[in-house]
């Protein structure tokens, strides 16, 4: 289909950029609906129009045709969706048949990360992104990119003095996080899980206190050491 073109592949990273753009591409069909309700068919009839057991029934003929109309485009909806999921996802909801069930199950496995984890990643990409012989159009694209799901993870507020007091503050603690050394990934993780990013000075004294029982291990060991 045309308009799956459109579509940003899902790849289990970049949930909240895919989510925005195939509800956008979603709406502009007319069937974003079909992610939010899951219309159900009236009991004991298949979607032929038959009870079960081959049985025609007495139902209205309007009735049955809006009844597959709906089943149409919510396949449809599952079309899109699959198309847009890197293979390792699709193969492991393939088996989901309903538009809405897709969605949310999608929804539940990897949009529950935290957005101050992936801003994080966006502001590595960033602070790393090289052209490395690349086209110059390709470079500028990636660029663009994340640049744009950056600004879609941190939207504009009303209040344009407290954002920007927000936003110079998370930018000191992804700062300081980004120059810390390898020893301190555990820590970096569990700072990035928090719903609301700590302050700069509150961030600070976890890295100390992080700190502190090594320091004290390490002299304890060295005392140890001269005992024996």
């Amino acid at each position: 289909m045309e308009d799956q073109k459109q579509v940003i592949v899902l790849d289990g990273k970049n949930y909240f950029l895919w989510a925005r753009t195939t509800k956008t591409l979603l709406r502009s069909c007319g069937l974003w609906v079909h992610c939010l309700s899951s219309q159900e068919m009236p009991k004991g009839i298949d979607e032929a129009g038959s009870e079960k057991g081959g049985v025609k029934t007495s139902a209205p003929i309007s009735s049955s045709l809006g009844d597959s109309k709906w089943i149409q485009e919510d396949q449809r909806v599952v079309v899109i969706l699959q198309s847009s999921l890197e293979q390792s996802i699709l193969a492991s909801y393939s088996y989901v048949e309903k538009a809405k069930e897709l969605w949310d199950t999608l929804k539940e496995v990897y949009g529950n990360e935290s957005k101050i984890w992936r801003i994080f990643e966006i502001q590595l990409a960033l602070n790393t992104l090289q052209q490395g012989g690349r086209e110059v159009k390709d470079h500028l694209g990636e660029f663009r990119r994340l640049w744009g799901e950056l600004e879609m993870l941190r939207p504009h507020t009303l209040d344009v003095k407290e954002m920007i007091m927000e936003r110079r503050e998370q930018d000191q603690v992804f700062g300081l996080l980004l120059a810390l050394d390898k020893s301190y990934v555990g820590l970096i993780h569990h700072i990035l899980r928090f719903e609301k990013l700590p302050t700069l000075s509150q961030v600070c004294m976890m890295i100390q206190r992080r700190k502190a029982p090594r320091v004290f291990l390490k002299g304890q060991r060295k005392q140890l050491i001269r005992a024996r």
